[in-house]
C-alpha cells in the first residue's frame, strides 16, 4: 500500500486526504492546528458532503516527523504564504521523497525548492497545480462541504524533467490532471490574483463595516469585472512573452467547471457561476484575497513582467493601492524574482532553468 502524507487539514486538505484514502492509499493527515487534529481524531477520519459523500478512516498528527514516517510522498494543501515555513520544517524529513503542492498557486514550487535546497535537501522533486482540486468549505474539523470538483488541473514539476514521473502519482487519483510545459505555465494560470484583489480592495468599506454580502454576486460590478479583465490581459502578456499557451480568464473558469454556459463577458461569468453564487465576502481586510493574492500573486506577476520587459500597469496600481490601504509595502514583502534568486536570468535562461533545475546564475541551484 502506497503511503501519503497530506499536509494541511483545512477544507482542501481534508478533501484531498479523503480522496487518496478512498483510492486505497495509506493516508496520514498533518496540521499545526491542535483543534483540527483533535476533531479529526475524535471523528476517526474525514467525512465529506456535497459533491463527494462518505467517510474515510485515517490517522491525524501534529508532529510532522510522525506524519511522514513510512510515507512514499507528501501532498501539501496549505496557503501560498505557508510554503516557506512548511519547507523549513520539511527539509530534515523528506529524504529525497517528492512533494506535490495542491495548489502551487504562483511560483510555489520554485519557492519551496529554493528553501529546501538552502537547507540541504537537494533531491526532492516538487510538483504542483495552479488551484485546488475542489471548491470546498470546512464545516468543522474533519467535516467538509465539497461543492465543486474541478474538471481540469494543469500540473508540472520542478524541474520539468520530473513532471511525467510525478504525474503518475496523481493520475490514478485525479484523472483530470493534465501535464503542463513547466511551473511557469502552472504559476501563470493561477486565477486567484486575477479574481480576488480588485473586488476586495474596491469593497473595502463594506468589508470593514462587517456587511454580509456575496463576494461575486454582489461585490463584483461590471466596472470591477473590467478591472479584472485588464489584470488578465496583463497576465496573458506574460504568457505570450514566454511562448506559453494563453488561457483567458473565462476559458479557465469554464475548464475548471466554475461556469457551464457560453459568454464572452467576465461580469456575466462571475454572477452567473453556480459555485461562486454561495461565496460570501470576507469580514476583514486581513484576508487571503489581499494578504496572499497580492504579495504572492500580483507582485510575483509584476516582478516577472520586469524581468521580461512586459508592462503591468493595472497590477501595479492594485499593488500600490493595497500597500497604501493596508500600510504594508507589498513590493518589499512580496515574492519577487529577486526573492526567488532569479533576477539575473534572461527569459531563455529562465525557461531552461525550470526545465533542468540548475543554473550557474542561480545561487541556490548551481548544481
Amino acid at each position: 500500500m502506497t503511503g501519503i502524507a497530506v499536509l494541511g487539514a483545512g477544507a482542501g486538505g481534508c478533501a484531498v486526504a479523503h480522496r487518496f484514502a478512498e483510492q486505497g492509499f495509506k493516508v496520514s493527515l498533518y496540521d499545526v492546528d491542535e483543534e483540527r487534529i483533535k476533531g479529526i481524531r475524535r471523528r476517526g477520519g474525514v467525512e465529506t458532503r456535497g459533491e463527494i459523500e462518505g467517510f474515510q478512516e485515517l490517522k491525524a498528527y501534529m508532529e510532522l516527523s510522525e506524519a511522514l514516517r513510512d510515507m512514499d510522498f507528501a501532498v501539501a494543501v496549505v496557503p501560498r504564504y505557508a510554503h516557506q515555513t512548511l519547507a523549513e520544517a520539511l527539509a530534515p524529513h523528506l529524504r529525497g521523497r517528492p512533494i506535490i503542492l495542491l495548489p502551487e498557486s504562483t511560483f510555489g514550487a520554485l519557492h519551496l525548492a529554493k528553501t529546501l535546497r538552502e537547507r540541504g535537501e537537494h533531491r526532492s522533486a516538487i510538483g504542483g497545480t495552479p488551484t485546488l482540486p475542489y471548491a470546498a468549505r470546512l464545516i468543522e474539523p474533519g467535516l467538509v462541504d465539497v461543492y465543486l470538483i474541478v474538471k481540469t488541473l494543469l500540473f508540472a514539476a520542478f524541474p520539468a524533467s520530473e513532471t511525467e514521473e510525478l504525474h503518475e502519482l496523481l493520475e490514478g487519483v485525479y484523472p483530470q490532471v493534465v501535464r503542463a510545459e513547466s511551473v511557469l505555465e502552472t504559476s501563470l494560470n493561477n486565477g486567484n490574483p486575477v479574481t480576488h484583489p480588485a473586488p476586495a480592495l474596491l469593497n473595502a468599506a463594506r468589508i470593514e463595516a462587517g456587511e454580509d454580502f456575496l463576494f461575486y454576486r454582489e461585490g463584483i460590478t461590471p466596472s470591477i469585472a473590467w478591472i479584472n479583465q485588464r489584470v488578465d490581459e496583463e497576465r496573458l502578456s506574460l504568457c505570450r512573452a514566454l511562448g506559453l499557451k494563453e488561457i483567458g480568464v473565462i476559458e479557465r473558469l469554464r475548464m475548471l467547471g466554475y461556469i457551464d454556459f457560453e459568454t464572452d463577458n467576465l461580469y456575466e461569468a462571475y454572477v452567473g457561476s453556480r459555485p461562486f453564487s454561495r461565496i460570501k465576502a470576507p469580514k476583514t481586510l486581513q484576508h487571503r484575497y489581499i494578504t496572499e493574492d497580492i504579495p504572492y500573486g500580483l507582485v510575483s506577476y509584476a516582478s516577472l513582467g520586469d524581468l521580461l520587459g512586459v508592462e503591468t500597469p493595472t497590477m501595479d496600481t492594485l499593488i500600490n493601492l493595497a500597500s497604501l490601504l493596508m500600510d504594508v509595502d507589498y513590493w518589499a514583502e512580496g515574492v519577487t524574482m529577486r526573492r526567488l534568486g532569479l533576477e539575473g536570468l534572461t527569459m531563455e535562461e529562465l525557461k531552461e532553468f525550470v526545465e533542468v533545475g540548475v543554473s550557474p546564475k542561480v545561487e541556490w541551484a548551481k548544481g
